[in-house]
């Protein structure tokens, strides 16, 4: 009987510290950064972001558009769009640049 008792007092013990070492491996790794921090764009940087984005598309959009055999005058409301939120945006960054305030709708 005893030798059954001990080997399940082995067991025991064996599973205790089993779940001991995976619970503070669990720990050190949930406390230890999974990637390095990511910086952080300014407002700036967002909106010349932005901008390039803008003209990409809108050169896409033209590209496309001729493709289509739209007419100078549908391609010109097209760049008309783009070219009143590019502008909005150069705006923005001279505010910020000058210390500004932004209107936030």
């Amino acid at each position: 009987m005893q030798v059954r008792g001990k080997s399940n007092l082995v067991a025991v013990l064996g599973i205790i510290v089993f779940s001991l070492v995976l619970a503070l491996l669990g720990a050190m790794l949930l406390t230890q950064p999974w990637r390095k921090p990511v910086a952080l764009k300014s407002s700036v940087q967002v909106r010349e972001d932005d901008i390039r984005n803008l003209e990409r598309l809108l050169k896409e959009d033209v590209d496309i558009a001729h493709s289509e055999g739209k007419s100078d005058a549908q391609i010109e409301e097209i760049r008309a769009k783009y070219n009143l939120e590019i502008d909005r945006l150069k705006a923005e960054i001279e505010k910020i640049k000058s210390g500004g305030q932004l209107d936030v709708p």
